[in-house]
């Protein structure tokens, strides 16, 4: 039952306290409803992404393509996403609905992937690849949108319903690689379009509080980009990022040469997304009590350890256990550029700012993690490359510090 009913029955002659109570608690079922619908659109979104970056790959080199070939169609992801998550970010902003914007998307990436399946050789595979990713990178962000937009409304923290993304990205690691012993790669389309559907349907059921007045203005957009904070912390973001993307994508390569089995690669990746779930749900509520700029500079410090140890010691058992950090970097780093930006960006604005963040975060440091990231584990090995890593979130450590001096400066100029 919604407002407006509650609105009308509460408007007649003759209503009794009863029914009052009754239109009350059926209010609130309504709501924890839409909790359940919101954690099953972030597990089923977060699962579907794990078939795209942890199987699709496999599919490709099983299709006859080399792995130079494949690396040009994996960049097209990064490189889209720079445009294509702004872009939808400001057309949910403009209709003022995430909602409607994500059901959109999903049936588009649905399509898409099932021709990413069917092609055959590089340019089809390529092209159908960059514009599954323009759609389906796009539901990221705006899926990261809604869950602040339910969190504000339900008065639940953030993080509690993002962990289902990491248990649903968890769960499909170890479920698909089971999976994979009884069916054949190609059949894989099959679980994705199955995980769509059901992204569809919980979205679909999701109800979506609307920013009612302030409404949305092409001129808004130049604003935000005036916006020095917002511009500055995505300076941040993006040092911070680059090593965080880079070890994203050649982890993999990484423990390779280091001698690891595809056991303790797979091990690797469910390792972080379990751990980091589990984190996301124990500590919401927690890290919600501190101020989001004190929580990134713990973030690029624990960045800065994390890769240190990557490289210092280069055991594929210990890396496996260091992935637990995972659980912690991310999960601080997200969580606090969520409030943040949620603090500093206009309700009507928010897609758009999560839209342009991810771009940072995902885009351009994923393109620049994959291209430089590659050539230098190449020419100067793994090792090299993490020490890169260490110092690069070094340097977001010490800029986060005099960002957040700042922005207690001016604060006090303003006041």
């Amino acid at each position: 039952m919604s407002w407006e009913v509650f609105r009308k029955i509460n408007g007649k002659s003759g209503v009794t306290m009863s029914q009052i109570q009754y239109s009350i608690s059926q209010l609130q079922k309504s709501n924890e409803k839409s909790l359940i619908y919101i954690r099953g659109q972030n597990f089923f979104f977060w699962a579907s992404y794990c078939i795209i970056l942890s199987y699709l790959p496999l599919y490709f080199h099983e299709r006859g393509l080399n792995t130079k070939e494949i690396g040009f169609i994996l960049a097209a992801g990064p490189l889209v996403s720079i445009f294509a998550q702004p872009f939808w970010g400001i057309v949910a902003d403009r209709i003022n609905s995430i909602r409607r914007t994500i059901l959109m998307l999903t049936l588009c990436s649905t399509v898409l992937c099932v021709g990413v399946f069917m092609a055959k050789g590089f340019y089809p595979t390529f092209f159908l690849m960059a514009l599954l990713m323009f759609f389906f990178t796009s539901i990221m962000p705006l899926n990261d949108s809604m869950n602040v937009k339910i969190s504000v409304y339900h008065k639940v923290s953030f993080s509690s319903l993002r962990a289902w993304g990491s248990v649903g990205f968890a769960v499909a690691s170890l479920g698909l690689g089971y999976l994979l012993i009884m069916i054949e790669l190609s059949q894989l389309i099959y679980v994705y379009v199955f995980f769509m559907a059901l992204i569809f349907f919980f979205s679909y059921q999701t109800f979506e509080p609307i920013q009612k007045g302030n409404k949305f203005e092409r001129k808004d957009i130049y604003v935000l980009l005036k916006n020095g904070k917002f511009i500055m912390f995505l300076v941040f973001v993006l040092i911070v990022s680059i090593p965080h993307q880079l070890n994203l994508n050649l982890l993999t390569i990484y423990l390779s040469t280091l001698g690891a089995s595809k056991q303790i690669i797979g091990l690797s990746w469910m390792t972080a997304a379990g751990m980091e779930g589990l984190v996301f749900l124990a500590f919401g509520k927690i890290l919600e009590r501190y101020k989001p700029l004190p929580i990134l500079i713990a973030a690029s410090c624990l960045y800065s350890l994390r890769w240190f140890l990557y490289f210092s010691i280069p055991s594929p058992e210990i890396i496996v256990i260091m992935q637990i950090l995972q659980a912690f970097t991310f999960t601080l780093l997200l969580s606090a550029s969520v409030r943040y930006m949620a603090e500093i960006i206009p309700a009507k604005l928010r897609a758009t700012g999560q839209a342009l963040f991810s771009a940072v975060f995902a885009g351009i440091a994923g393109v620049i993690g994959n291209f430089g990231g590659g050539w230098a584990m190449y020419a100067y090995g793994g090792q090299t490359v993490y020490k890169w890593g260490t110092v690069l979130s070094l340097i977001g450590c010490v800029y986060a510090i005099f960002y957040m001096l700042y922005v207690v400066k001016s604060g006090k100029k303003t006041s």
